[in-house]
């Protein structure tokens, strides 16, 4: 038998050139754990295949930011989409991990008339669970579940129920008790957005790493030799509460630094009447007063009991200054009660202040026009009128006032919402000292609606009213006094500050502030027994 020794050995150095010869031309892409190896200079015969490295989703990302997140990374040759599980996967990470992409904030909400304004977080996880800690169940989509499931574990079935995104809210009203995640993008004015631990997403300053509803994602594990910063910069950051995108508007109701009120400003200094609310007004990115009442330097002292034909000294403008007082409305009828030479000079003073108005005027002309506000991308058009009167108080084609509620303010209301513009529309209504409106105002109240106004606020309201709320639309039939000396009834010691929140260009909704009137002067803020009892009162009157 012939020794293959020799014939063997040779084969197998044979082979061992041609292995060595194929790894030269054709290197293999790095190895997500392991640095890639250097890149041997090229020559004009060969050009190297440039690196990718595998990049895999976590099935538990937001539908919108997986798809981001494709779009984006598609665009760059250096990463490659993969679904294998060992791939460098982004996630949803912890706080403090150390390539994050982005966040998302999501929000508990009930529907609209709900009492409860916060919650714990140990009490939502608890219910999440399965426990008796808050009645009704927690809706969410399956989304969102698979999210939340993944940071605090599986859910029970009987409380969390799955709802498509389309259905959500209307299920959620259905339940009349219960509750439902949502991402802080898919608010809107039907759900009342419930504080956890103190925190809300519907106010500006949120420190993302102290909500408890804060997702962040971002890269679970980074390897060895990975270009983080290259990989940063091509996906970018993804949020979906940006604070640059956002508005919120205080409006409040009947302001008539007057008879009692002015009083109590001459004895305790002119800031009196502000002294416990004035962070609610200046925290605001836009704070709208309803003046009734003319500045004039002629006015005379005030007078606890002085009857009602009213004027304010220009000195009490200081206050509206300090509350950060931006827009001023001018739908009031008692701006011409010593005739119109005061309400011209208060137009003046206002301009002097930095302060836009609508709903009143120089003339019947400006009095009509809606006064357009533009703030970090939200488009704010602010439409007023007085159907009321009395007759000297409205404007002339050659005289200032209020402008009465025309048929030309309708088309206006409409051709704004077609040209993109979101429209709020307030009126100076008759007056009424109830809690409900009457048929009659909510007709006409939901006519404006209809035109396309996403608020319609009672600014004629001594009396606080209640409230009636839509897909996209609220509307509140009266607010109260701000900075009045009624007190009797109870009513118009109650008044309401709402914060409307728009966000992206479109309206998320409104926070209710509530206040009791004290001194004949000074709204405080509610104690919890008071809100409470308030706004269950008013949500049982709801059309």
């Amino acid at each position: 038998m012939r020794d293959l020794t020799g014939l063997r050995w040779l084969a197998i150095a044979v082979l061992a050139l041609l292995v060595t010869g194929c790894t030269a031309v054709d290197l293999p892409s790095p190895s997500p754990t392991v640095p890639p190896m250097p890149t041997p200079t090229p020559t004009p015969a060969s050009t190297p295949t440039p690196s990718r490295w595998p990049i895999g989703l976590h099935p538990a990302l937001p539908i919108e930011v997986r798809e981001e997140l494709r779009r984006r990374l598609r665009a760059d040759p250096r990463w490659q989409l993969v679904e294998d599980a060992g791939a460098i996967r982004i996630a949803p990470v912890p706080a403090g991990a150390p390539l994050r992409l982005g966040v998302w904030i999501y929000a508990l909400t009930a529907p609209f008339p709900t009492v409860t304004d916060e919650i714990s977080l140990y009490a939502l996880r608890a219910r999440w669970q399965g426990q008796d800690t808050l009645p009704g169940p927690l809706l969410a989509t399956t989304e969102t579940i698979r999210l939340f499931s993944s940071l605090w574990g599986p859910p029970d079935p009987e409380v969390v129920r799955p709802v498509l995104e389309a259905e959500l809210v209307d299920r959620l009203w259905a339940e009349r008790v219960g509750w439902a995640l949502v991402p802080f993008h898919h608010l809107e004015p039907r759900l009342k957005v419930i504080a956890v631990e103190g925190l809300s997403p519907m106010e500006r300053g949120l420190d993302p790493e102290r909500y408890p509803l804060t997702v962040w994602f971002g890269v679970e594990r980074v390897p060895p030799g990975f270009p983080a910063a290259d990989f940063q910069q091509a996906v970018g950051w993804l949020i979906n509460r940006d604070e640059r995108r956002m508005t919120i508007l205080a409006m409040t109701g009947v302001t008539a630094l007057v008879r009692g009120t002015a009083a109590q400003m001459e004895r305790y200094g002119v800031l009196f009447p502000a002294r416990d609310i004035a962070p609610w007004l200046r925290n605001a990115d836009l704070t709208h007063i309803s003046n009734e009442v003319s500045f004039w330097e002629s006015c005379p002292p005030p007078q606890p009991r002085s009857g009602v034909v009213f004027c304010s000294h220009p000195r009490y403008a200081e206050l509206l200054s300090a509350i950060g007082t931006d827009i001023v409305e001018l739908t009031g009828n008692h701006l011409n009660d010593y005739g119109r030479e005061p309400l011209q000079a208060t137009l003046e003073l206002y301009q002097r202040l930095g302060m836009r108005y609508y709903g009143g005027g120089r003339d019947l002309e400006e009095a009509l026009q809606p006064l357009r506000v533009e703030h970090n991308g939200n488009r704010l058009a602010f439409i007023g009128c007085n159907p009321v009167g009395p007759d000297y108080d409205w404007a002339t084609p050659t005289e200032p006032g209020a402008a009465p509620c025309v048929p030309e303010l309708e088309e206006t209301v409409r051709r704004l919402r077609a040209e993109g513009w979101l429209p709020i529309v307030t009126l100076q209504y008759w007056e009424l000292y109830d809690y409900a409106p009457t048929l009659q105002q909510v007709q006409d109240f939901r006519r404006w609606r209809d035109l396309g106004a996403v608020v319609v606020s009672g600014s004629q309201g001594h009396h606080a009213q209640t409230f009636e709320v839509g897909s996209g639309w609220f509307i509140h039939y009266g607010l109260g006094n701000l900075f009045f000396d009624q007190v009797d009834p109870i009513g118009v010691r109650q008044t309401f500050i709402d914060r409307h929140l728009f966000y992206e260009g479109r309206y998320l909704g409104v926070m209710l502030q509530t206040a009791f009137l004290e001194d004949f002067a000074r709204p405080r803020p509610m104690r919890m027994e008071e809100r409470q009892a308030l706004l269950a009162l008013l949500f049982g009157l709801m059309p």
